[in-house]
C-alpha cells in the first residue's frame, strides 16, 4: 500500500449537465469542492482539457452526446467560462495528448478519438473550430475502450515516459485502454503527427490491475493556474513520474488508482517498476452525475510504496 499521508492531495471532477464540480481530496477525505456552471451545455460531456485559446489557463472540451459535435469552452483562472467555439463532428473523444509535429494552424493539443471498431484517430482543430488533420493509426482496430492519455515526461527526464519505459521511443504520449476484466494496458506510439503519421509501437499491461473498477479519467486537477505538466516523486529511492487514474466502484464510490513511474526495470525487476495501489474515497458520485476527464492531478506526496 502507498504511504498516502495527510498531504496526499488529488482531485476528481464530476459533471451533471451544465454543472461541473471539482472535488479536492487529502488522502481519502474530501476537503473541498468548487462548483461551476457552464450554461447551455446540458447534453454535452467533458471529454478533454488543455490550453486551446492561447492564454495561461486550461480549457475544457465538450462533446455532444447525440451528434458528436465538439465545443471548446474557454476558461479563466477561476474556471469561469469566458467564451466558446463550436468544433467539428467527430468520433467519441477520449482525451487529448501531445504528439510531435503539430498540424499547420493547429489550435491546442491533439485530440484522441476512438472509432466503433476500436481504431484510434488523432485529430487537430484550428482556431476557427475546423478539423484540419486526422491521423487514423494503423494496427489499432480491435482495441478495447480508451480511458485516457498519459503524458510523456520529457520535461522531467530525457527519454523517459509515463508508467512504462520502452513502449515509446520519441516524445509521443501514451494512451491507456481498459479490458472488460478491468485490466489496464498502456499503449506506446512513435512518429510525427503532421508529417509521416503516428505509429503504434507497443503495449504493456499494468500488473495487478485485472479486476480494477471502470476508469473514467487520468491525471485530473482543478488548479486552473497551473501548466499541463507532469508530477514526479521519489519511489523506493528512485526519482520518476507518478500517475493517477480515477475509477468508480459498482456502488458509485470513487476509487483512485495510483502508479509509480515504471521507468526503472533494473531497479524493480520483471514488473518494470510498475507499482500499483488503490484508495477508495469516502465520497460517492451522486445520482445524475458522472466522472469526467478535466485536467492534471497534484499527487506528488502519494509515494513511496512500501
Amino acid at each position: 500500500m502507498p504511504d498516502l499521508g495527510l498531504n496526499s492531495e488529488h482531485v476528481v471532477v464530476i459533471q451533471n449537465g451544465s454543472q461541473v464540480d471539482y472535488l479536492n481530496f487529502s488522502g481519502n477525505t474530501l476537503t473541498g469542492s468548487f462548483l461551476a456552471n457552464y450554461p447551455g451545455l446540458t447534453g454535452w460531456d467533458i471529454v478533454a482539457s488543455g490550453f486551446y485559446n492561447g492564454d495561461a489557463f486550461p480549457d475544457l472540451v465538450f462533446q455532444n452526446a447525440t451528434t458528436g459535435q465538439l465545443d471548446f469552452v474557454f476558461l479563466n483562472a477561476n474556471a469561469g467560462m469566458i467564451g466558446t467555439l463550436l468544433g467539428p463532428i467527430v468520433p467519441p473523444v477520449q482525451g487529448e495528448g501531445l504528439f510531435p509535429g503539430a498540424a499547420v494552424g493547429q489550435m491546442g493539443p491533439t485530440l484522441v478519438s476512438q472509432l466503433p471498431d476500436g481504431s484510434i484517430d488523432l485529430l487537430a482543430v484550428n482556431a476557427a473550430g475546423a478539423l484540419i488533420r486526422s491521423d487514423l493509426i494503423p494496427g489499432t482496430a480491435g482495441l478495447p475502450g480508451i480511458v485516457g492519455v498519459a503524458e510523456s515526461s520529457t520535461a522531467i527526464l530525457s527519454a523517459q515516459f509515463p508508467i512504462i519505459q520502452g513502449i515509446n521511443s520519441g516524445a509521443d504520449d501514451s494512451i491507456v485502454v481498459q479490458y472488460p476484466n478491468g485490466l489496464l494496458d498502456v499503449l506506446g506510439f512513435t512518429g510525427n503527427f503532421a508529417a509521416t503519421g503516428v505509429v503504434f509501437s507497443g503495449s504493456f499491461a499494468l500488473p495487478g490491475t485485472a479486476g480494477s473498477p471502470p476508469v473514467f479519467a487520468i491525471d485530473q486537477d482543478f488548479n486552473f493556474g497551473s501548466s499541463n505538466v507532469n508530477h514526479a516523486a521519489t519511489v523506493n529511492g528512485v526519482f520518476g513520474e507518478v500517475v493517477s487514474m480515477v475509477g468508480q466502484l459498482a456502488n458509485g464510490q470513487i476509487d483512485s488508482l495510483f502508479f509509480d513511474s515504471g521507468y526503472f526495470p533494473a531497479d524493480h525487476g520483471a514488473t518494470r517498476g510498475v507499482e500499483f495501489a488503490t484508495l477508495a474515497e469516502n465520497t460517492f458520485v451522486p445520482a445524475g452525475w458522472h466522472i469526467v476527464d478535466a485536467g492534471i492531478v497534484a499527487h506528488t506526496d502519494l509515494f513511496p510504496i512500501t
